[in-house]
This record gives structure tokens, C-alpha cells and sequence, in this order.
């Protein structure tokens, strides 16, 4: 895996690396030089300052268990960061919920019982999802909680044997369904895990897992008429695909900070026509 990084080495890396982030649309070039520097100090000291809390009490990751940070996880960390401060330079805005993302203290998503989704974007499902709400997520954690927590009955399908042990320790309702189908052979079972379930059957769909194309094009028919499918980090281009582009459905992305995130987060929001 390389050789570990002490958590107080972050600040002077983030500094001096290359960018290795995402590309988001229209970043680079924007912001004086000084405005630049400014902003990634400031983020950079309270980056460091909430990594080294949360690495200390083992809750770097979102599998909640301690992580050995290598230096090439450092160097794609800090790409996230540059990229982050740069976005926000150009579009402040974009940083109101920074301090948000310093309340949680470096805590997971399972301990916050929140998505691993934008600040902005969890307070507007508050108004979506309610008792009863059917949802069905590629990829499960803080969300699974989220979700129950208001009422929701919650199909889950996790790839990952060792978190979705975590999941079933940790998450305990009769609203829940587990689907844990082994990739040995591909993601074939997978993708098709909400295939069992009728048209038009879910509120919300969320992918955030593997084979994220192949899982957007076997939910469409799955959602209801007016409810939504959310596609984590689109900004990525290997989320990007065309099974999102092609849809048809409104579409709107929405970009900010997430719990335990430590750069901006980039949602797409489908929302299927009701007609």
C-alpha cells in the first residue's frame, strides 16, 4: 500500500502538490494568485486541523475503522482540496456550508447518520422523504440511517462483504432489506438487484456504488412517476456516462460540501416527469 503519511504531514503537501482531482467544468484560471494562496491556507489549516481529529479516534474513512494513509491517497486528497479552494474562489457560495463540514469533526457518516450526499441536497430530501417513502440505494452507510431514520422503507445493495457486515451490526429495522450479491463474477447481479422490484416503485433511487451507468439505466424504470435518482460525484468523468446524459429527465446538479468529505461533493438530481 506504500508508506504511510502522518496526518500532520497534510498541510505542507496540500501546499505543494500537483492538482490530481476532479475536472470540474470551468475551474482553472479563475481568482488572483493572493485571493488563491489566502483561501488555501485558511481551508488547509482547517482540512489538517479535522484530519488529524478524525484520525486520531479512527474515523478517517467511511467504514468508520482506522485507514493507513499513503502518500499517493495524500496527493489525491490534496488534488480535491486545490480544486475545492479554486471552485470556491471563483463561486463563495459554494463554501457556506464549510462549517458544517468542520461540526462533524471528522466523525463518519454512520456515527453522524447522515448521507455521504451535499449539505444542501440532504435538507431538500427532508422535504421528499417522509413515512412510508420507498428508497433504494447502490451502496449503503450514514444514508441507510438517514433514511430510516425518517420513516422510509430502505432496500440496500452493498458489493463490499466487510461493510456490508458493518451495515447489518450497526443497522437494525424491519424497514430494511440487505442485498449483499458477490462480484466475483461481475456486477451483473448487482446491477440487477432492483430488477425484482416493480415499475414505478420507488421514491428515491440513489447511486453511489459500482457500475454506476449500468445502475442508472436499470433504475429508470424503477422510480416513480416525480421521484428522484440521485448519481453521486457526476462531476468525475467516469460517472459522467451517457446513461445520465440520455435519461431525458429534468436534471440539475447540485454542488457543496458533504459529511465527511473534505472537498466539494457534486450530486446529479433526475427527477422523472409525472407525464
Amino acid at each position: 500500500m506504500g508508506q504511510a503519511v502522518d496526518p500532520g504531514d497534510v498541510d505542507e503537501d496540500v501546499r505543494r502538490v500537483k492538482v490530481r482531482g476532479p475536472d470540474y467544468a470551468g475551474l482553472r484560471g479563475h481568482g488572483s494568485g493572493e485571493h488563491l494562496d489566502r483561501c488555501r491556507r485558511s481551508l488547509c489549516d482547517s482540512y489538517t486541523a479535522c484530519f488529524s481529529r478524525a484520525s486520531s479516534r479512527g474515523e478517517c474513512s467511511k467504514r468508520e475503522k482506522p485507514v493507513r494513509v499513503t502518500a499517493e491517497m495524500l496527493r489525491r486528497q490534496a488534488g480535491f482540496v486545490l480544486e475545492t479552494v479554486r471552485r470556491i474562489a471563483h463561486e463563495p457560495a459554494l463554501g457556506r456550508e464549510f462549517p458544517r463540514l468542520l461540526a462533524t469533526g471528522g466523525r463518519g457518516t454512520i456515527r453522524l447518520r447522515l448521507p455521504w450526499l451535499p449539505f444542501r441536497l440532504i435538507d431538500e430530501l427532508q422535504a421528499v422523504v417522509s413515512s412510508g417513502s420507498r428508497v433504494f440505494e447502490y451502496g449503503g452507510g450514514g444514508s441507510t440511517l438517514w433514511f430510516l431514520d425518517r420513516g422510509a422503507v430502505v432496500v440496500t445493495v452493498e458489493h463490499h462483504q466487510g461493510w456490508a457486515a458493518v451495515l447489518q451490526r450497526s443497522i437494525g429495522s424491519d424497514d430494511w432489506t440487505l442485498l449483499a450479491p458477490s462480484l466475483a463474477d461481475g456486477p451483473a447481479e448487482y446491477v440487477d438487484a432492483i430488477s425484482s422490484y416493480p415499475d414505478d416503485w420507488f421514491d428515491v433511487v440513489v447511486v453511489d456504488g459500482r457500475a454506476r451507468a449500468r445502475c442508472v439505466a436499470r433504475a429508470l424504470p424503477k422510480v416513480k412517476p416525480g421521484g428522484l435518482l440521485l448519481v453521486d460525484d457526476i462531476h468525475r468523468k467516469k460517472y459522467a456516462a451517457s446513461a445520465v446524459r440520455d435519461a431525458g429527465w429534468p436534471r440539475r446538479d447540485v454542488i457543496g460540501f458533504a459529511p465527511a468529505k473534505l472537498s466539494l461533493g457534486c450530486t446529479a438530481v433526475l427527477t422523472r416527469p409525472r407525464a
